[in-house]
């Protein structure tokens, strides 16, 4: 229930906090305490890192989803009438690394329109990362903001991530289910 909470901060904050374009955009930490009531309200804290040594990789995968939704929900807390982001802006708070929260985060940009900005060099930055939450967030996102454009070259970057509809002599490219379908929702 705790890691569910950023979808309701989605609703509830949308389009609440007018952001400067020389601002960086800030996103909440996910707050994994509980309080124990038949304990006299002591507070605990959940460390996903002692799941089990037995379950590789078990912690990321408990918070990533509710990472990128976190994400998402501090992206959409963005007003977006009468402010429009610039490229520059999305590029500058682009993390060293790529994360589940900055997936999220381009997924919302892309849901409030303002991926349509971004130069194809971009996305292939984004998309070039070989992160499987950041190119489902791109892929999305590009759809959202291009829907109904017909624009050519969203449609190929769509394309490029469907190997099911290359022709033969395409190379063969290694792409996860989730990439893919993120591909065909978007075009």
């Amino acid at each position: 229930r705790t890691l569910a909470r950023p979808l309701g901060r989605a609703a509830l904050d949308l389009g609440t906090r007018a952001l400067l374009p020389t601002e960086a955009l800030e996103v909440p930490g996910l707050v994994l305490a509980g309080r124990l009531t038949a304990h006299n309200d002591a507070i605990t804290q959940l460390d996903a890192s002692l799941l089990g040594h037995h379950l590789a990789g078990a912690a990321s995968d408990v918070t990533a989803w509710p990472e990128f939704h976190n994400g998402v929900a501090a992206g959409l807390r963005m007003s977006a009438a009468g402010s429009q982001l610039s490229p520059a802006w999305i590029v500058y708070n682009k993390p060293k690394t790529a994360t589940w929260e900055h997936a999220g985060v381009l997924m919302a940009l892309g849901l409030s329109g303002h991926l349509r900005e971004l130069s194809g060099l971009d996305v292939f930055g984004y998309l070039h990362q070989e992160h499987d939450a950041t190119s489902v967030a791109v892929l999305l996102g590009l759809g959202a903001a291009h829907a109904a454009s017909c624009d050519e070259e969203v449609a190929r970057s769509m394309f490029v991530h469907m190997p099911g509809r290359h022709p033969q002599s395409y190379p063969e490219i290694e792409l996860s289910l989730s990439v893919q379908a993120a591909a065909v929702v978007g075009a």
